[in-house]
């Protein structure tokens, strides 16, 4: 077994290409937010219609999230994630040539699909990679897929949308997996799939039976599903600001797209930077203060999500959106990395499809809502109404997460799941 892991990648080699095929998933998952006003126009219809092509992305990614975690246990980690960079790949070229707006919709419901494997894979690649007490940095790190996505996207968006039409982000988000694919398929591989076809023929000889109880183990555990909920919650509120505001900026303030969409775009450089340096100070914070960090980034998401639809100006705006944004990237990999020390290791990717359908969730539920709110009020400072009912879910589940986590139960599982392989993936 020692050549076995061996002949693994290096560790941050594996997690590297593990980023970039997310961020490369999140360039195509986030285009829809800086052509939304021309697709928009172009079909004529209204701001519902149109958020749907982000809620269908979120309802793939909903609709995968539950059986992924079975779906990655039976095929492996390394198949399942690049079957999910190529299927994108496939649905972005077959949506620059959607003849209509059902087409793309239904290129989208696929691209989704990608998505909701980022966040199942993506974690389980490090969680195997890196052992519990080093998992902070490298999942915080991770955490910046989407940001980054979100930001090259809009970026690339005021270049090729003047030029070539809203329609050539499609492949330019296809070349992007184009390079993700070769760079996974050469270097990302995991401990659990070079074990897999050695555990299944000892299973079959010696008649040693699978693991169960997976399910139940997740479900039944208070931490892993009030976890969920508050990440649901953090998604539900930020999914409706990356999706809405450049579409509110142009719509309330008269402000150009392209400005728009670089004011939309601010807090991305300080969420990056607070994933450059939280990661370091989670890896020096015992795992038992975790959940009161995770309690005290769920109100940053409660204030910034419902105050930056309401304020009278536009540094105010971004203030709102920093605090937001603040709460938002650092709650996604504490959910991440507090999921694996609340359940056994053979449940992790079911944790994370958990997680994964929390994200979904939110994200689907939170334009659907909130646009109807807009079309039928006309008021966008509404927002703040459903916004601010589902952050509260969140706060009162943090504090669950803060009062199971490390007790009873919880910490025997935590025991067990602490104990991650140090040959994960060669050092």
């Amino acid at each position: 077994m020692q050549e076995t892991r061996s002949s693994l990648p290096n560790r941050w080699l594996v997690f590297v290409v593990a980023v970039i095929g997310s961020i490369c998933v999140a360039v195509s998952w986030f285009k829809i937010t800086g052509t939304m006003v021309f697709i928009k126009g172009e079909y004529g219809i209204d701001i519902t219609t149109a958020g749907s092509l982000m809620s269908i992305t979120a309802l793939a990614n909903l609709l995968i999230a539950l059986p992924g975690g079975s779906i990655v246990s039976k095929f492996g980690v390394r198949k399942v994630w690049l079957f999910g960079i190529a299927w994108c790949l496939a649905f972005n070229v077959l949506g620059y040539f959607a003849p209509d707006f059902t087409t793309l919709a239904i290129t989208r419901f696929c691209e989704g699909i990608s998505v909701g494997f980022v966040f199942i894979i993506a974690p389980v690649i490090i969680t195997e990679a890196f052992p519990a007490e080093k998992r902070g940095l490298p999942m915080t790190l991770w955490s910046i897929w989407s940001t980054v996505g979100t930001l090259i996207i809009l970026n690339l968006c005021n270049v090729f949308t003047p030029l070539f039409g809203w329609r050539s982000n499609w492949l330019v988000a296809a070349a992007f997996l184009a390079v993700a694919l070769v760079l996974n398929f050469l270097f990302c591989k995991v401990q659990s799939d070079m074990d897999k076809s050695v555990k299944n023929a000892e299973a079959k000889q010696n008649g040693a039976p699978k693991k169960k109880g997976a399910w139940g183990a997740c479900l039944r555990n208070p931490a892993c599903v009030c976890i969920c909920i508050v990440f649901f919650a953090a998604i539900f509120a930020f999914n409706v600001y990356t999706s809405y505001y450049p579409t509110f900026l142009q719509s309330t303030l008269g402000i150009p797209s392209a400005d728009a969409n670089s004011i939309s775009t601010v807090h991305t450089y300080w969420m990056i930077f607070l994933c450059l340096t939280f990661g370091f100070a989670l890896n020096k914070i015992a795992n038992k203060h975790h959940p009161k960090i995770f309690l005290a980034l769920t109100f940053f998401v409660v204030a910034g999500g419902t105050l930056m639809w309401n304020m009278p100006s536009i540094p105010l705006d971004i203030v709102a959106i920093l605090l937001c944004g603040t709460g938002m990237q650092l709650i996604g990999p504490m959910a991440h990395n507090l999921v694996p020390d609340t359940v056994a290791p053979h449940a992790v990717p079911i944790g994370m499809g958990m997680l994964s359908f929390a994200s979904g969730l939110g994200s689907m539920l939170g334009p659907v809502i909130c646009g109807q709110v807009v079309d039928a009020t006309g008021s966008w400072g509404l927002m703040a109404v459903p916004v601010g009912i589902v952050a509260l879910m969140g706060i009162a589940a943090a504090i669950v997460v803060l009062r199971k986590m490390y007790k009873g139960g919880t910490a025997q599982l935590a025991e067990g799941a602490a104990a991650v392989k140090e040959g994960g993936v060669a050092a």
